[in-house]
């Protein structure tokens, strides 16, 4: 008899990736990608998406059921036993974007489901009912909102009030100043809008055939759930917040009847209270069944956040530090259930996607490759990068160095300058430069010799000391061991750096498997929540081989011990 298998995807901002992992064995048994640009090029995105004016990044909605449809098809066509064997899935979604359900939605969805379509599109079908109020998405990368930011922080009472009630300040891509933005200049489409639904639940939406609620990870990224509520629960205070940065009335309080009633009317539109991400939310629709063959009992678990489902993928326990070195650098890591958490304006606090009340804090640098890429130059590779950063004394004798080459987001400053980074003599506290760095550094160099090298330790090492300093902040003063991700983590050098910063033990988990495809932590911590849901078991703990997925580490570094 063959294995019976968990289903994970991952709808990212440029395609929609899929596994299928043995649930006793745990060895990823299929793994394919579909391509937003070179798959459906009727959509006309580049990287996925759609920019307009205004720094506004959509996604066409429609797309997102297509790519579903298509990647079904997909593994039938390839592996269709995968599809009768599984018993569970569950979805990744791009956090923080959401999409635009019309009153005809529900109706459309529900006659698709109960298969009176054949074999017609879903996405033709959610066309012709004119199912969305508005045919984009916005997604993550939409920086169109700093008007609406600032009107939620007013409401609430200043930055740092907004993060202690929702985990994090407003900022541009959630998706709370993303509705206000439409409340204020779409009015008339979101007169027409039923239900304003996270991309991650909009697709295990169609996958149980009917709207589906938020999850609780993915929904405290949205700045309209109190990040401590115990059960999960929608905001009046942020909802009225979002009407207000919306142009929605005026700063009249939300005790009077009129403004209340407006808050609960918007607050219907966001649909059920979230719910715990390893909530089974029912068995798959018919369609899906009698389409493409997946077995009519495979389960749907909520979907979540990319990061969240990272968490998931890369079997992080409380106590341990994940760091992924990519375009943008992020850190992030589980806090138990008792352990307290404060929020800061420079970070961002989810709820766990693994437990009922535990806590996900996540710091963000938008400086992040780029800057390390720019660092390094045209006339250099990798490889010499690398070796410039292990031939550098650690620390730069006391000198400090910040590179905001690009607007940051921890601290939010804006950029300094496009070459050169801000130096700073840690034993003075005082704004330096890059000559004095090089002096302290080679007493007998010129004012410039050797100062490529330096710029190579300095961005390395100001990245590790950031994660280091606002991780203490969040709650986690020393983690028992940092596993780094991206296209960053396959440098040792960088790994020691890390070690030696926080005096722990670095893994550098696999960024790829032996066939060669793209290890993906979002699509298989969707597989392996889908398993945690059916179960009720929790997967952190669930890594003995032959029994369960494990994460491959093809190197780990020891920090240095004075």
């Amino acid at each position: 008899m063959e294995e019976r298998v968990v289903l994970g995807l991952d709808l990212s901002t440029q395609g929609l990736k899929a596994v299928a992992i043995g649930v006793d064995s745990g060895k990823v048994l299929l793994s394919l990608a579909l391509n937003f640009d070179a798959d459906l090029p009727e959509y006309g995105t580049t990287d996925g998406v759609h920019r307009g004016d205004e720094h506004e990044v959509t996604s066409p909605a429609l797309m997102f059921v297509h790519a579903l449809e298509e990647v079904l098809e997909m593994i039938k066509r390839t592996n269709p036993s995968i599809l009768e064997r599984a018993v569970a899935v569950s979805t990744s979604g791009q956090q923080h974007g959401a999409v635009y359900l019309s009153h005809t939605f529900a109706s459309a969805l529900s006659a698709a489901a109960e298969n009176s379509l054949g074999d017609s599109p879903l996405h033709e079908a959610l066309r012709h009912a004119s199912a969305l109020a508005l045919e984009d998405a916005h997604v993550w990368l939409d920086a169109s909102t700093s008007e609406e930011c600032r009107a939620i922080e007013e409401r609430i009472g200043g930055a740092q009030t907004l993060a202690n009630l929702a985990g994090s300040r407003a900022y541009e891509r959630y998706t709370g100043p993303q509705i206000a933005r439409r409340l204020k200049y779409r009015s008339v489409e979101m007169e027409e809008c039923d239900h304003i639904v996270l991309i991650s639940a909009f697709i295990s939406s169609l996958l149980i055939g009917k709207p589906a609620p938020v999850d609780v990870a993915d929904g405290s990224g949205m700045l309209l759930m109190p990040i401590n509520a115990d059960p999960p629960q929608w905001s009046p205070l942020l909802a009225d917040a979002v009407l207000y940065a919306g142009g929605q009335g005026s700063a009249a309080s939300i005790e009077e009847p009129e403004r209340l009633q407006a808050v609960n009317a918007f607050i219907r539109k966001l649909g059920a209270p979230p719910v715990p991400s390893y909530t089974v939310l029912g068995n798959i629709a018919p369609m899906w069944t009698t389409r493409f063959g997946i077995s009519r009992d495979c389960r749907v678990v909520a979907a979540s956040g990319d990061n969240p489902n990272s968490v998931a993928g890369l079997l992080l326990r409380p106590g341990e530090l994940a760091v992924s070195l990519g375009t943008s650098d992020t850190a992030f890591c589980l806090l138990p259930d008792d352990a307290g958490c404060e929020p800061r304006v420079s970070a961002h606090v989810y709820r766990s996607p693994l437990t009922r009340c535990g806590y996900l804090p996540l710091v963000c640098y938008s400086n992040g490759s780029l800057a390390r890429e720019r660092v390094k130059g045209p006339e250099h590779s990798w490889a010499d990068f690398e070796a410039a950063v292990g031939r550098t004394t650690p620390a730069l004798n006391g000198f400090f160095a910040v590179f905001c080459f690009v607007p940051e987001i921890a601290p939010r400053v804006p950029a300094h300058s496009e070459r050169e980074p801000l130096v700073i003599d840690a034993n003075t506290r005082e704004v330096s430069s890059l000559t004095a760095l090089v002096k302290a550094q080679r007493p007998d160099a010129g004012d410039v010799d050797g100062s490529w090298e330096l710029m190579c330790r300095a961005v390395v090492e100001y990245r590790a000391i950031a994660v280091r300093l606002h991780t203490e902040q969040l709650g986690l003063a020393k983690p028992s061991r940092i596993v780094l991700t991206g296209g960053g983590a396959r440098s040792k050098s960088i790994a020691q750096v890390f070690a030696d910063v926080f005096q722990a033990s670095v893994f550098c988990a696999e960024t790829s498997s032996a066939s060669g495809d793209e290890h993906n932590s979002a699509a298989i911590g969707a597989a392996l929540r889908a398993k945690h849901g059916i179960r009720n078991m929790d997967i952190i703990g669930a890594t003995e081989p032959g029994s369960s997925h494990s994460i491959s580490f093809y190197d780990s570094v020891e920090p240095y011990r004075a």
